[in-house]
């Protein structure tokens, strides 16, 4: 259900919708830091069409072939290198745009450590098998969790064909975040 008038987050909405420019841009915004979170808040506000248009610029200005998307002058990008292409796959799946989530969630399965279930933070653990990091973790786990869910009333999966070893890969990954040791 949709917030009402004056409620925070249709007054966040409202004030997010007046930062942007018609192609979906923000003013001011220099790099995905300012875009990846701010598509799941327009939708679960309600602001279908304003999500669809922010997500838009997002994919054309961010998202690459393989799946990745640009860092460029993201100061923490390096640092948390895939966190904020869960959020991108969730806004993408709030918007039935499985073609855009398949390609980000292909892309971070490259990350994922299925000896412990977590995913790797950087390119650099990543290719060492260093640490994972369990922020990432979490929010991935729930994209892969949302593609599970996208099944329609008829029964018919929305999501992808690999869907199967995403169900593998978000459980195992929601265990290594329950663990007492990850501290979460």
């Amino acid at each position: 259900m949709p917030p009402t008038p004056n409620s925070p987050s249709n007054r966040a909405a409202d004030w997010l919708e007046s930062q942007m420019n018609p192609d979906g841009s923000l003013r001011g915004a220099t790099s995905i830091n300012e875009y990846y979170k701010a598509v799941v808040a327009l939708t679960c506000a309600g602001r279908h069409a304003a999500a669809e248009r922010m997500f838009n610029h997002i994919v054309v200005r961010f998202l690459q072939k393989n799946g990745d998307l640009d860092g460029t002058g993201c100061p923490w990008y390096r640092s948390f290198r895939i966190y904020c292409h869960g959020w991108v796959a969730m806004a993408a799946i709030q918007l039935a745009r499985f073609d855009i989530s398949e390609r980000i969630l292909g892309f971070i399965e490259g990350f994922h450590d299925p000896g412990t279930g977590g995913f790797f933070g950087t390119l650099k653990d990543r290719d060492s098998r260093g640490e994972q990091e369990m922020m990432t973790t979490g929010v991935l786990a729930i994209a892969m969790l949302w593609e599970a869910g996208s099944i329609l009333r008829d029964g018919s999966r929305l999501g992808s064909k690999t869907s199967g070893r995403r169900n593998r890969i978000w459980s195992a990954a929601f265990i290594l975040c329950g663990t007492p040791a990850t501290g979460l």
